[in-house]
């Protein structure tokens, strides 16, 4: 509907025109990574225009449909030189719908600059759609490599309905550790000998593990799987690289920005933060800077490397303990999670600390 209403205004107010971009993000994150064929487009549009370059600067747009018998024929202006489908196989994006207004996706066949459009259940078809949805197919594509414009035939009132994609989860086990990286690249579980060491809090929307900003938690939607044991993910501001190895998991972080950047981890309230030295078990401050510190549990520990602030309770909503690693502009940094089982010794100590109070 968002798109209809952009299509209307290119058309209806002098001096603007818009640039079909729906091929351009990955379904996720609605600012494409792809900024280049978006610059390119809108310089089309511009040369063509503004300064009256007799240019391709449009991508096939709905001209007329015709209905004939239990198929419509829909034709396109600024497809002169025909229509592609960059799909390999079947054309998708085209929804056609009859009297009832129920919408089937259609089986689509290029013919010169029109799209013959059918499907079974839809024996007298009416409607036409192409593109639209939250997150569409779109294959459609004039000879110049210009997407088409989204659009529809009928005059249904907007409704609320989407389905929307989810960003796909990873998880890692090992003989001592157990992870899970979700569709944000956030660390939401990290489990050691089944003893859960985070605390994420989801009605809040605070993940276990993340980049804080202003907006909230840092969506690192942008995904890549770089080896057996490597997950890398990224965003325009921020990454982190995750290595799995049996008995630890690397965390690389690094901050692509001209400001500070803080990491946190929060830490469950069952689990103990304490600095060992010379064979001893001591307790740490409710807050203060710290090189490294291990927390226990009741059977397991997990050791972490790296230099960070310790923080108690990390939100006043939430009496949690977090472990703070903040990052200069540009720099990177590295967390080494080391999981382990918990000794007799060290579990007899940790049993007499002092209980810490909120």
């Amino acid at each position: 509907w968002l798109r209809e209403v952009q299509y209307k205004v290119a058309q209806e107010v002098p001096g603007t025109a818009m640039a079909v971009t729906i091929d351009t993000a990955d379904g996720y994150d609605i600012h494409p990574k792809n900024k280049r064929d978006v610059a390119n487009r809108l310089a089309l549009l511009a040369r063509h225009k503004v300064y009256g370059e007799n240019i391709p600067c449009y991508g096939p747009t709905y001209k007329s449909h015709k209905i004939e018998g239990s198929t419509i024929r829909v034709s396109f202006d600024y497809a002169e030189n025909g229509l592609v489908n960059k799909n390999c196989g079947a054309l998708r994006g085209f929804a056609i719908a009859g009297e009832d207004g129920v919408f089937w996706y259609a089986n689509a066949t290029i013919e010169g600059n029109q799209v013959v459009l059918s499907h079974p259940r839809v024996p007298s078809p009416r409607y036409v759609r192409y593109a639209w949805e939250g997150n569409p197919y779109a294959d459609l594509y004039n000879t110049e490599g210009l997407p088409a414009v989204p659009f529809r035939t009928d005059h249904f009132p907007p409704d609320g309905f989407e389905i929307y994609l989810i960003p796909a989860s990873r998880s890692v086990s090992t003989s001592l550790y157990e992870a899970l990286i979700d569709g944000n690249g956030w660390l939401m579980s990290l489990k050691v000998n089944g003893q859960e060491f985070l605390e994420p809090h989801y009605s809040s929307g605070m993940p276990g593990a993340f980049f804080s900003t202003f907006w909230g938690p840092a969506r690192l939607l942008h995904i890549r799987q770089l080896g057996p044991r490597q997950l890398y993910c990224e965003i325009e501001t921020a990454s982190i690289l995750y290595e799995f190895y049996e008995d630890r998991l690397l965390l690389t972080m690094h901050n692509r920005t001209a400001e500070d950047l803080s990491y946190f981890i929060i830490f469950s309230n069952e689990v103990k933060a304490v600095k060992t030295k010379d064979n001893q078990i001591h307790p740490l401050p409710l807050q203060g800077r710290q090189e490294e510190t291990t927390w226990f549990s009741e059977n397991s520990a997990l050791y972490i490397n790296c230099e960070g602030i310790l923080r108690f309770p990390f939100d006043k909503n939430v009496a949690n303990q977090a472990w703070e690693v903040r990052l200069k502009p540009k720099e990177t940094k590295q967390i080494q999670l080391h999981a382990r089982p918990i000794t007799d010794s060290e579990r007899e100590k940790i049993d007499h600390l002092p209980k810490r109070k909120n």
